[in-house]
Formats: structure tokens, C-alpha cells, sequence
């Protein structure tokens, strides 16, 4: 009966309840914290992607303005994947689907995609799917890819005409 009164006595304690409380609030305040920490470092990411992906289309529309040849293109996409945050870039013909240029030589001239990553089939996929021309992002945990619309001149007509971008970051 002594213990009992003893362990009653203790759990009615002020200085349990407050402690408690602040513990409580303690574990709510850190959790906040870290989901805002979380949202900034993703939306952080998000704008580092976006001028990256800004600065590879900026540069190869500057690169390729004078001279579009399939060497060119090559060696202008060969320089900018040279860069360590690019993982992947596919220069596709919108209409064709031909792999135009590619960091990865051996996939150019081709129209199969098998030999891209399943999260880069996914990604043309949905920009493919849409009916708009807004780039599309999509994140796993390692790499983010990125499909964007440009347009150059194309050699065979004289004609702007849209091409696909794929770029893969690290």
C-alpha cells in the first residue's frame, strides 16, 4: 500500500507533468523544423536544377545557332555532359523520335530508348503523353531527369521544328 500511495504520488507530480510538456512540445518544435529544413533543401534543389537545365539549353542554342550539323551538336552535348552534374544528354527530333545527338555515342541515329534508364523511358513518356510542351521533372533518390521542348532549325527544310531534350543530373 506504501508503494502504491509512493507511485500515485509521483505520477501526480508537478514536476513530471511539466516535464512532459516540454518534452512534448520539445519533439513537435524539432519535427517542424525539420520538415521546413526538408522543404527548403528540395525547393533549393529545384532551382539549381532549373538553372542548370537553363544554362545547358542557353548554351547549346548559342553553340549550335550558326552551325547545325550532327558533328557539331555532338561535340557541343559532349562539352556540356563533360560537366560533373550531368549524368545523361539526349538532343531527340520531336517528330522522328531519332536520337539526334547523345553524350553516349552509340545511341545516336537510333530510335529505340530501351537503352535509356526505366526512370528515363518515364520521364519521355510523360512529356510524350502530354499534349503541351512544358517540361517535365522527375526525381528518384539518386538522379533527376529533366525533358524540355527546344526548337531548332532543322537541316533537311530549312524549317524551325521542335526537338526533345533529355537531361539526366547527378
Amino acid at each position: 500500500m506504501h508503494l502504491m500511495k509512493k507511485n500515485n504520488r509521483f505520477l501526480s507530480s508537478i514536476s513530471l507533468q511539466l516535464n512532459f510538456t516540454i518534452t512534448v512540445t520539445s519533439i513537435i518544435v524539432l519535427l517542424f523544423i525539420g520538415l521546413v529544413l526538408s522543404k527548403t533543401a528540395e525547393k533549393a534543389i529545384e532551382q539549381r536544377t532549373m538553372s542548370e537545365l537553363s544554362y545547358i539549353i542557353d548554351t547549346l542554342m548559342i553553340s549550335t545557332e550558326s552551325d547545325f550539323t550532327r558533328g557539331n551538336i555532338v561535340r557541343v552535348i559532349g562539352a556540356l555532359s563533360a560537366r560533373s552534374s550531368v549524368e545523361h544528354i539526349s538532343l531527340i527530333h520531336h517528330k522522328t523520335g531519332e536520337i539526334i545527338a547523345d553524350n553516349h555515342n552509340e545511341y545516336m541515329g537510333s530510335n529505340d530508348y530501351t537503352m535509356f534508364t526505366q526512370d528515363e523511358q518515364h520521364t519521355l513518356q510523360l512529356f510524350y503523353d502530354q499534349n503541351t510542351r512544358k517540361s517535365i521533372s522527375y526525381h528518384n533518390n539518386v538522379f533527376w531527369h529533366e525533358v524540355t521542348a527546344i526548337n531548332f532549325i532543322d537541316p533537311s527544310v530549312n524549317r524551325i521544328r521542335p526537338y526533345t531534350l533529355l537531361v539526366t543530373y547527378d
